[in-house]
């Protein structure tokens, strides 16, 4: 890691992201989740990154954390409908075109998989009940219309975010 301008117990790694966005010279933070609070430290370099904390995620300042699992259902610019087994295949139409390819998912990290394969998807919504996955280009509103959904921007469910 780089040079050390403070250590920091924060409620979350939002709180540590803004923490560094306020603090002079601040370019980088870690976030360590492993205690009751999490702990963040800040740093004006960061040279090089240790991978051996599990429960820690590091960032520069001006990278914009991700939405990860926000309650309800994207209405954005629709990509695919990618459905569970149990799901009954249907076309969907968008507004631009229709909707025809289908795969089978089984959880939300089959689900951020599906994402993350196609090139114009940047969020996705998962539905627990269902296991459907509907992938979306743009999200700028979520509708909490639903008790059993959510929706992700593209690299949440990856094990590089410890969501």
């Amino acid at each position: 890691m780089g040079e050390s301008i403070g250590t920091y117990e924060v409620v979350d790694e939002g709180d540590c992201w803004s923490l560094c966005q306020e603090t002079p010279r601040c370019e980088f933070y870690s976030y360590d989740s492993s205690f009751l609070e999490g702990f963040c430290f800040l740093y004006s370099s960061c040279p090089v990154i240790d991978e051996s904390c599990s429960t820690c995620t590091t960032s520069e300042n001006e990278c914009p954390l991700l939405s990860c699992q926000v309650p309800g259902e994207c209405l954005g610019v629709l990509v695919m409908v990618v459905v569970s087994r149990s799901t009954p295949l249907e076309c969907v139409t968008s507004l631009f075109r229709q909707i025809d390819e289908f795969n089978t998912r089984g959880d939300e990290g089959e689900c951020a998989a599906a994402c993350v394969e196609q090139l114009l998807c940047n969020w996705y919504t998962y539905f627990t009940d269902s296991g459907k996955c509907v992938l979306y280009n743009t999200c700028q509103v979520t509708e909490d219309n639903c008790e059993d959904c959510f929706t992700s921007e593209k690299g949440c469910g990856d094990d590089s975010q410890g969501e």
